[in-house]
């Protein structure tokens, strides 16, 4: 018995049955230039800025590396000026000591003494005597006040150290500060505000 249906050689409008598969082939094939152009410049800007992200993060590290190195020579300009001091102080005493030992000296005393009797034979001797004493004395007194002035000087400067020292050691927090803000900007929400506060970042400065 014959069949009464038409073979199936094709759609009735000369399709074949592929057109979707085509469209599909063709769009993906199609590119809009002013889309790719587009595509390219932000890729570019954001790479820009990871850039820029890199070099502001190596410039706040090397800024708090210049800065901890500015401490740790300042601390030690501080300990250098501490046994200074010790050294300082213990001359003074010295002098002191010395002085305060001459001056109430049995000789000394003395010398006072005989200057008061008229010997024809010694007096002479003995007012030379004072005379040279008195000098000592007085050499020794200036030395004993330049000392001084030497030590309080040295006081003074480790009173500017010190506050060197607590200048540098904020300015290396708020170094470290930005260095984390920097470091992660890539970060959200309240971890990264804790990170910022207190730290003002001009990006222009480091980039």
């Amino acid at each position: 018995m014959l069949s009464t249906k038409r073979p199936l050689e094709g759609n009735d409008d000369g399709n074949d049955g592929n057109d979707g598969n085509d469209e599909g082939s063709a769009t993906k094939k199609h590119k809009n230039n002013d889309l790719e152009v587009m595509q390219a410049t932000l890729v570019g800007l954001l790479k820009s800025a990871d850039d820029h992200q890199e070099q502001a993060r190596i410039a706040v590290v090397d800024l708090a590396y210049d800065i901890e190195e500015q401490l740790k020579e300042v601390q030690q300009h501080g300990r250098d000026l501490d046994t200074k001091i010790c050294i300082s102080e213990s001359e003074c005493n010295t002098a002191n000591e010395y002085l305060d030992r001459a001056r109430n000296s049995t000789t000394v005393q003395m010398l006072k003494n005989a200057a008061k009797i008229s010997d024809e034979h010694f007096g002479s001797v003995f007012v030379e005597d004072n005379r040279k004493i008195a000098k000592g004395l007085s050499e020794l007194e200036t030395l004993k006040h330049g000392l001084e002035d030497k030590r309080d000087c040295l006081k003074e400067e480790r009173s500017s150290t010190l506050q060197n020292i607590d200048n540098l050691k904020r300015d290396l927090a708020l170094a470290e500060k930005r260095v984390a803000c920097i470091t992660n900007l890539t970060e959200f929400g309240e971890e990264l505000s804790e990170i910022k506060e207190g730290v003002s970042v001009n990006l222009t400065e480091t980039a």
